[in-house]
């Protein structure tokens, strides 16, 4: 088994609350257009603005954290 200090746990939980915000604020940008399926729906556009201004998959990104 492998151990760590105690100090890491804090890190870690501080990164999950960063992914959730990161990701609830991609969702409210882009709108009604948030599926599960990747897919392009009729009248979607290229958002610009957000957190879409830096990076273009926050729940790939997320998901490394």
């Amino acid at each position: 088994m492998l151990y760590c200090p105690v100090w890491v746990f804090y890190p870690g939980i501080l990164l999950i609350f960063e992914e959730i915000i990161l990701r609830q604020w991609s969702i409210a940008i882009h709108g009604g257009f948030i599926s599960m399926l990747v897919n392009v729906q009729k009248g979607q556009t290229i958002i610009r603005r957000g957190p879409y201004r830096f990076i273009r998959h926050q729940s790939y990104t997320g998901g490394l954290s």
